[in-house]
């Protein structure tokens, strides 16, 4: 890990600018929301952009038809929460326990319409845990999915 101090919220927003073409494709749109203030924070900045660009790329493939995506930011006591809502297809509660696993990918019948290797939020949850944060899911199937990561202002590690 290599950290250093950055603003969280231009590294979101340089990740959005990027994915923000491919959602605009589907017709759909990116909306941000920072009230984080203090928003800097010390960390792995290439390991949180990864992060950040894994949920957002989650949250347009599984959001078939015009994607809404709402990016926030807000202060907790020890660091800032990001949090991620789409409208997709959502996550059955069953499937939900076993989403931060590693090669688990949640199960679409005999159609494999995602590409993927259901190694991405395994290595979201990882790199939270290195820096000393939690990731929370919210979801209910064909309303979308919410994650909420927290992000200590200075990790321990």
């Amino acid at each position: 890990m290599k950290k250093d101090y950055f603003d969280l919220h231009e590294v979101i927003m340089d990740v959005v600018k990027k994915i923000g073409i491919q959602i605009e494709i589907k017709d759909g749109k990116i909306i941000t929301a920072f009230k984080a203030k203090p928003s800097i924070i010390y960390a792995d900045k290439i390991h949180i952009i990864n992060i950040i660009n894994n949920i957002l790329d989650n949250a347009n493939k599984y959001s078939p038809q015009k994607p809404l995506i709402n990016v926030s930011t807000h202060n907790d006591k020890n660091g800032i929460v990001i949090s991620i809502e789409d409208n997709g297809i959502g996550i059955s509660k069953s499937n939900q326990k076993k989403i931060f696993e590693k090669l688990f990918r949640v199960p679409a019948g005999d159609v494999h319409d995602f590409k993927g290797f259901g190694l991405g939020l395994s290595y979201v949850k990882a790199i939270v845990d290195m820096h000393g944060g939690n990731i929370k899911l919210e979801s209910e199937l064909k309303k979308g999915t919410k994650f909420d990561v927290f992000l200590p202002y200075k990790s321990k590690h």
